[in-house]
């Protein structure tokens, strides 16, 4: 496929990066084998993909606005589980 030519032959990393602006007349970004430290708020946390094929990592919880969700058990069970990452 395109993709599948463009990770094995031309990106310099196999990663990309997806910028949305707040301004609704800046440009939205697409970034193919890098990215732009410029358009981040936070310094990148890399997590290994659980389910190879899929954006699929294991997580213990998700944080909404400063409180906890509690969506995989609750606080202090450090159970995981998996959810599927999209842009």
């Amino acid at each position: 496929s395109f993709f599948d030519e463009l990770v094995s032959r031309r990106l310099e990393q196999n990663v990309f990066a997806i910028y949305f602006p707040q301004d609704p007349w800046e440009d939205a970004e697409l970034l193919l084998g890098g990215i732009d430290e410029r358009r981040m708020e936070t310094k990148l946390t890399w997590v290994p993909v659980s389910r190879p094929g899929f954006w699929q990592v294991a997580v213990r919880d998700l944080t909404l606005d400063g409180e906890d969700m509690n969506l995989c058990g609750s606080q202090g069970s450090y159970r995981s589980c998996s959810i599927a990452l999209d842009s």
